[in-house]
């Protein structure tokens, strides 16, 4: 897991990544091949639960903002919270990059890397990494909002989450 967090007063960036151990032995050759992560990178991670108090206090109170969030990332962040019997954060909502993508139309709009290549003019290295991929999100977003197509139907609200 990867999260980034940017303070608007202090104008500044913290980055948070780690690798999170399953609470059940749910590993497949198929996440290993597509994230580069084995069993035996998992040995040694934290539980979700180890790490969450830094992470909860990072995202309370703010956007979440990913590359198809609204259907993956926070429906499987919110899973695992209610697994570990935990509390969600205050989220005030979501912000899919996703369907901002898929609003313009191209074929390519499926894969965060043709995203990242739209929008930067570079090639995403180290896919499907979560920092790699976090920070993909980051120079995306700040393209959105640079060339103004950042639009209220793209701002999923949400009133309190933290139950």
């Amino acid at each position: 897991r990867s999260v980034m967090n940017y303070d608007i007063r202090k104008r500044t960036w913290e980055t948070k990544t780690s690798l999170v151990s399953p609470l059940s032995n749910n590993w497949s050759e198929e996440a290993e091949q597509i994230h580069g992560i084995s069993q035996e990178d998992l040995q040694e991670a934290p539980l979700l639960s180890d790490i969450w108090g830094e992470i909860h206090d990072m995202m309370n109170g703010s956007y979440l903002v990913g590359y198809n969030i609204d259907l993956f990332d926070h429906p499987l962040l919110k899973n695992n919270v209610d697994r570990h019997n935990m509390f969600m954060p205050q989220i005030a909502g979501t912000i899919d990059l996703y369907e901002i993508f898929r609003a313009k139309k191209l074929l390519m709009a499926k894969k965060l890397c043709n995203a990242y290549q739209h929008y930067t003019g570079l090639q995403l290295e180290n896919s499907h990494n979560a920092e790699s991929d976090t920070k993909a999100c980051v120079e995306i977003f700040k393209s959105i909002i640079h060339n103004g197509e950042l639009h209220k139907k793209f701002i999923t609200l949400y009133q309190d989450e933290s139950d």
